[in-house]
């Protein structure tokens, strides 16, 4: 049984993002016991917003209701950005904290050339002052002067440090100051976004803290994730903004019909070499071969994302050119590419009826069906989003949601397939389950 002391102690380290199961762990606590508190805690506000939220909504259509979900999701925050509440230090905190910080560092000039009971004297004031201090939220600075001035007292005082209430003293004030150095920290990795300060704070961590302290996991956890994050974000803008022009020409091509193959395949050879020898060698460094095959990708990622500026004229050269330019390696790819294209520039009655075709002639291969559940699953997210942005009546809004309906279940999607959009921040797909209103049959 979770005692109440338990569960404040594992909703700060739950709101620092430690893992669950490390948690369980360090308090000594089943992992099932751990997570079912962690899930009631994550959902006990929705559920309470979800009762106001339907009891002041009776009102609501079932659209409206959608509309309201959409709403939500497309503000919704990643993980990463939900922060605890900013900690506030009142302008008479903030001069207590600062007077007492410079005392401090008056004390760790003067230390070395007091006598031992001037310093035991000078170790019970600073012992009090962080008592007083220890909750209020410090800069990153200040946290280190002060365990920089507790680790100058156990260099200098080592007569007054063999008793043990001092040595006692000195434990709980560096544990209350690296708790305070790792809130500070917490509190800088939301503020920002630059690489340089992340590697900074966590070189910070490493040093004033043991990485088995359960909270400075927390803390870590959120520095990697963040850089991991930047660092992923920052590689996926270069491969779709950083193109060369040769390969748009090619993309142009494919999505004309007009591709010279033997001629791409050189250029795209030619393009890698070139890059390669550029490029910086680092063990992180592509090989040509690989420089080559991001290439390949760039030119289908833009065929399916940039569908309004790349419009495939004719689909059935365009997949055996753009299947030839890999060696045939990629047909699938290709054929799926051309038919996500045709289908998200509203050409949906082509890209069913290649697929068709296909699938007559592949009976056995579930990608072609998968292809078609696609179509569909396209099919109805555009409906619903057209629907939305629309005006109109109680009635239609109605006999739309009946049809919709029969549309999921003779197509066999799940409403967690059915693409929406994303949210704004693009951290999160939207399907049709996450702005579906309460209806269980659907929901099975």
């Amino acid at each position: 049984m979770i005692d109440v002391k338990l569960k404040n102690d594992i909703i700060d380290l739950v709101d620092y993002g430690v893992d669950v199961e490390l948690i369980a762990e360090e308090l000594k606590v089943s992992t099932s016991e751990v997570k079912a508190f962690v899930k009631k805690y994550r959902n006990e506000p929705a559920s309470k917003n979800r009762k106001t939220s339907n009891k002041a909504k009776t009102d609501e259509s079932k659209l409206d209701i959608m509309r309201r979900k959409y709403s939500e999701a497309l503000n919704a925050k990643s993980l990463t950005e939900i922060r605890p509440e900013p900690r506030i230090l009142t302008t008479e905190n903030k001069r207590y904290l600062d007077d007492t910080v410079e005392r401090f560092h008056e004390i760790s000039q003067e230390l070395h050339d007091l006598s031992d009971q001037e310093k035991y004297n000078r170790f019970k004031e600073v012992y009090k002052a962080i008592e007083k201090i220890k909750d209020l939220p410090m800069t990153v600075q200040q946290a280190q002067d002060i365990l920089e001035l507790l680790d100058l007292f156990k260099t200098e005082c080592p007569s007054i440090l063999k008793y043990e209430n001092p040595r006692i003293h000195l434990r709980t004030a560096n544990s209350q100051i690296r708790k305070s150095l790792c809130e500070s920290i917490n509190d800088r990795v939301y503020e920002t976004d630059s690489l340089e300060d992340l590697k900074k704070y966590s070189s910070i961590l490493s040093k004033y803290i043991s990485y088995n302290d359960l909270q400075a996991t927390g803390v870590r956890y959120r520095i990697d994730k963040k850089q991991s994050d930047i660092q992923r974000e920052a590689s996926l803008r270069r491969f779709r903004t950083e193109i060369p022009e040769e390969v748009i020409r090619i993309i142009r091509d494919v999505a004309n019909g007009e591709l010279d193959v033997e001629e791409a395949k050189k250029t795209i050879k030619r393009v890698a070499s070139e890059k390669y020898n550029k490029n910086p060698k680092t063990s992180f460094s592509l090989t040509p071969k690989q420089l080559e095959n991001q290439m390949h990708m760039q030119i289908r990622t833009l065929l399916v994302e940039r569908f309004d500026e790349f419009k495939v004229k004719e689909p059935s050269k365009s997949i055996e050119q753009l299947s030839a330019l890999t060696d045939n390696f990629d047909y699938l790819m290709s054929v799926r590419t051309v038919v996500v294209n045709l289908y998200s520039n509203g050409r949906v009655d082509e890209a069913r009826q290649i697929v068709s075709e296909l699938q007559k002639k592949n009976s056995e291969n579930m990608d072609y069906r998968n292809m078609e559940k696609d179509i569909s699953r396209f099919e109805i997210g555009r409906m619903v989003c057209t629907m939305m942005n629309s005006s109109n009546s109680k009635e239609e809004e109605d006999a739309f949601i009946s049809i919709l309906t029969r549309k999921i279940q003779s197509s066999r999607v799940s409403l967690g397939s059915i693409p929406i959009g994303k949210s704004r921040n693009g951290s999160k797909k939207i399907t049709l389950k996450d702005i579906w209103y309460e209806d269980p049959v659907i929901q099975k």
